[in-house]
């Protein structure tokens, strides 16, 4: 099988080509349906599913992603030979290739796939590629062979190939300085720069390939640059409906061009012979000229033919795009950005909805804009999250221009969900009083979106709490589970149910009903297996873990732990891989337990995700007094006590206070102590307050005796 990325194509468009090979096709269809109902959401197969298309079914669940990238490799692997997957241009690929591709060359399987794909190193170097492929040939899942310039005797056999002549020594000489062995510089230069007998011209490449360009008919220049306007590749059939000639001058011109080896074939494609060419005709187009050119390939991809399938969403907004009609471009950028979150491209959806929003921008600002620019952002929150996390940069002013959108228009959903959204990512950073403040204006807000109350009292419940109101975080969380449905998402796509129900634990177990906080963890994760969701039950597992350390359940703990770390792993849930790799850091133990923690600590931070951060620290703390470094326990506790006075994120301080006591002078102890029994009768947490308490009886006795 082979394929070449292409311009304005959909995510995994090579692998949808790769698919509809026909040794790989009778694959897929020896298939289980469940795993031919996740290829099919690329590649569908239109004798055996005759289903929706794969939009209709999209969901923006990022765990979703892996059990469809097993589909996909399940049906390159089920040929059962040894199979090569040839990929020309990797420059111009899209990150969903190549992260299915690392997925692919990991997948365990008797007869391994080999692929071989081609770039320019100095295009891939400056490409969103360039750090994946440094991650995969790391792992070792990457060779690279590079090929450099050619070497003096190299350059002899090119050039007299190309003269159809042998060449001297002096003139070899010349020729390699002019060019630096570049292959390309040779086969474009020597025609244009040598004659039978003469010298080297020493002119640029630029000039060579604009003098060789002029040297070529005017229609078939005008047939080149429509070309170029389309992109990397295109079909002959594209050019003949949008050229201003008849069908069979385009066939000639196009034979012309492919002589002159301007253009090349691949299979019933065409494409430049060399990027540079294309680069030279499109910038030798006239603005008027390309104009024109742009609304012609864009009215004619919009032809039933040719683009039923939506594949051509992308093409259409580009050229639109480029031909000055954003407003025709905006609704071709929005499906083609819901095409890639059908295949879990997060990162390409993410800039399809950015175009979509740049082309709205030059739109005269009026109440339909507006309605749809919040419709667009709406759109793009889910995917953001997917592929940011809940601290995603743009999170927050996403939030905000949609909540004062919806504001302005009377969208009280809309207004609810903006302001959800930056409270998720206010609280995660650690900024509680400011998440707070979201919080209740989202709940206030519900009034008008009484479907969306669950989410607006799980928002002002997971604050107040953080904030040591343990009581009123309790009635919020139990409103919350009482009013959502069993499908009520939050925008960065947990369930309401689960999320809410999890976390009302944390403060059940801190007002002193030990036995119902266990029992509503254990509830939060069954019913996350129930609705079969595995981020709601990577939430489940995530806050059961930490009501097992609160509890100091350690054998409840490693039973939650196991289970979330293989969850994180097999789905990248990189937030709560975090919070389990520093609990992991307690139940190991010793240095490596030490270490273990402090890395989960770095990795959330790096993150800016600090939200808890004072409870992280107590575990580190913790586990470095287990292991007898209590003068680094002495420090990683005043840290998170620190950490807790300046982000208002106190709800776990006395218990830092509590443990700080245990390593402190007996007087220290007896204030330290003291100070947390206040802190905690403030918060309601009583079963800290009683923790406290019993360690400054014994401290007190201790004294007196």
């Amino acid at each position: 099988a082979r394929c070449y990325a292409a311009s304005g194509s959909l995510p995994l468009a090579p692998v949808a080509e790769w698919l509809r090979a026909p040794h790989l096709r009778q694959a897929v269809r020896r298939l289980d349906p469940v795993w031919r109902a996740e290829v099919a959401r690329l590649a569908p197969d239109r004798d055996t599913d005759p289903g929706p298309a794969p939009a209709a079914r999209a969901k923006v669940d990022a765990w979703q992603r892996h059990r469809f990238f097993e589909g996909l490799a399940r049906a390159v692997t089920e040929v059962g030979r040894p199979l090569l997957l040839v990929l020309d241009d990797l420059q111009w690929c899209d990150r969903a290739t190549m992260a299915w591709l690392s997925f692919l060359v990991s997948f365990p399987v008797d007869v391994p796939p080999l692929v071989v794909a081609t770039a320019r190193r100095e295009e891939l170097l400056d490409s969103p590629l360039a750090a994946p492929a440094r991650a995969m040939r790391a792992a070792g899942q990457l060779q690279v062979m590079r090929l450099g310039a050619l070497g003096p005797e190299e350059t002899r056999e090119l050039a007299s190939r190309v003269l159809g002549r042998d060449i001297g020594a002096a003139e070899l000489e010349l020729i390699h300085s002019v060019t630096d062995g570049s292959p390309f510089y040779i086969v474009e230069a020597l025609p244009e720069s040598l004659s039978t007998s003469g010298p080297v011209v020493g002119a640029d490449l630029g000039r060579v390939l604009d003098l060789r360009l002029s040297r070529l008919p005017a229609p078939a220049r005008d047939v080149a640059g429509l070309a170029a306007a389309v992109g990397r590749d295109f079909t002959l059939d594209l050019l003949v409906e949008a050229a201003d000639l008849p069908a069979d001058e385009v066939v000639r011109l196009v034979d012309l061009l492919w002589r002159s080896r301007i253009l090349a074939q691949d299979g019933f494609r065409y494409r430049f012979s060399h990027e540079l060419l294309r680069s030279a005709v499109y910038a030798g187009i006239t603005p008027p000229q390309r104009w024109l050119l742009h609304r012609r390939l864009a009215q004619v991809l919009q032809l039933p033919d040719g683009g039923a399938d939506g594949s051509a969403a992308a093409q259409i907004a580009e050229q639109y795009a480029a031909g000055g009609a954003p407003d025709r471009a905006v609704p071709f950028f929005a499906r083609a950005a819901r095409q890639a979150s059908a295949v879990f491209a997060h990162d390409e959806a993410v800039r399809l909805w950015d175009r979509a929003l740049e082309a709205l921008a030059s739109l005269p600002p009026d109440r339909g804009r507006n309605e749809q620019e919040l419709d667009l952002l709406l759109a793009t929150i889910p995917p953001l999250g997917a592929f940011r996390g809940y601290t995603a940069p743009a999170m927050e002013p996403t939030g905000r221009r949609v909540a004062d959108l919806a504001a302005e228009l009377g969208r009280p959903d809309a207004q609810v969900t903006g302001l959800v959204a930056q409270w998720s990512t206010t609280f995660v950073q650690g900024r509680i009083e400011e998440s707070l403040r979201l919080a209740r204006a989202g709940l206030a807000g519900a009034a008008a979106a009484p479907s969306l109350a669950a989410q607006g009292h799980m928002a002002v419940g997971g604050s107040v709490l953080s904030l040591g109101g343990v009581l009123e975080a309790d009635r919020e969380f139990a409103a919350a589970c009482e009013l959502a449905g069993e499908t009520d998402s939050l925008p960065i796509g947990t369930r309401t149910t689960v999320h809410a129900r999890a976390w009302w634990a944390h403060a059940l177990w801190l007002s002193g009903r030990r036995d119902l906080a266990l029992a509503t963890a254990a509830r939060a994760v069954a019913m996350a297996r129930e609705i079969g969701h595995p981020y709601s039950l990577a939430v489940g597992l995530s806050y059961a873990a930490i009501t097992a350390w609160m509890d100091g359940s350690d054998d409840l703990l490693r039973e939650v732990h196991g289970e979330l770390v293989a969850l994180c792993s097999r789905y990248r849930f990189a937030y709560y891989s975090g919070w389990a790799a520093v609990l992991g850091g307690w139940l190991r133990g010793g240095p490596e337990g030490t270490e273990a923690a402090r890395a989960g600590i770095d990795a959330l931070v790096a993150e800016r995700s600090l939200t808890r951060m004072p409870l992280w620290l107590d575990v580190l703390a913790m586990t470095q007094r287990a292991d007898g470094a209590v003068d680094a326990a002495r420090g990683t506790l005043d840290a998170a006590r620190a950490r807790a006075v300046q982000s208002g994120d106190v709800w776990w301080l006395p218990e830092v206070l509590r443990h700080r006591a245990a390593l402190s002078d007996p007087g220290t102890a007896d204030r330290l102590l003291s100070e947390g029994i206040r802190l905690a009768s403030g918060h309601g947490s009583r079963s800290l307050v009683e923790r406290c308490e019993t360690d400054l009886a014994a401290v007190r006795g201790a004294e007196g005796a």
